[in-house]
């Protein structure tokens, strides 16, 4: 099927294969389907529906004279999240930035029209009444802007004025969290059972300035 698609169509990338825990990777496919559609739907017609489970199912769906209106819809409305989401996993992004970042993104989707627009505004709305975390951090990075009209005696938390400044680089995201996972589980690898305390924690330590040692 590759070889096919190939020799059909070699101007245009294979498509893309999404992952499930990182939705860029989802609306990045929308977009490849939506600028290759007749392309890729002229491949499919090569396959037989009879050789497999997925060609059926993709057929299928292919077929559905909705599909186009969906993913015309998903890259109109939605493409420019791809951009947004990787920005905020970078490190090393000021706290100001990256809210200005979300600020963006949702004044951008209250602008999406329709029933579906409605729906996930109604969603985003829930999610962001639910965070308090990004809510402090939006009062923080107010404070940190050198804007006046909150104070360090809005936030709930026993903060002082010596703890504000450590949050100039605060991440918005859970990305650095799930970074730490990676290293943690490779540093507690089943060939490094022997390690000592002290030598652990310097390794762990290697580890979370590795980015800044330009090792590993």
């Amino acid at each position: 099927r590759i070889n096919a698609f190939q020799t059909i169509a070699p101007e245009i990338s294979l498509p893309p294969q999404p992952i499930i825990t990182r939705w860029g990777t989802w609306l990045d496919a929308a977009a490849y389907y939506c600028d290759h559609f007749d392309t890729f739907f002229r491949v499919m017609q090569t396959f037989d529906k009879n050789d497999a489970s997925s060609v059926n199912i993709t057929k299928s769906l292919m077929e559905d004279p909705t599909i186009k209106n969906d993913l015309i819809f998903i890259k109109t409305h939605f493409g420019f999240l791809v951009d947004k989401i990787t920005s905020l996993e970078k490190q090393g992004v000021l706290l100001t930035d990256s809210i200005l970042i979300v600020e963006e993104v949702k004044a951008k989707i209250f602008q999406v029209p329709g029933n579906v627009g409605k729906s996930i505004q109604t969603k985003l709305d829930s999610v962001y009444d639910k965070n308090h975390g990004l809510k402090k951090l939006n009062t923080i990075s107010n404070i940190l802007a050198g804007k006046n009209h909150v104070t360090i005696q809005d936030l709930e938390e026993e903060l002082t004025t010596s703890d504000l400044p450590c949050f100039k680089y605060a991440p918005v995201s859970s990305t650095d969290v799930e970074r730490s996972f990676s290293k943690f589980k490779m540093l507690l690898s089943d060939n490094r059972r022997k390690f000592t305390f002290d030598n652990l924690k310097k390794t762990l330590i290697i580890q979370c300035n590795s980015q800044l040692l330009g090792i590993f």
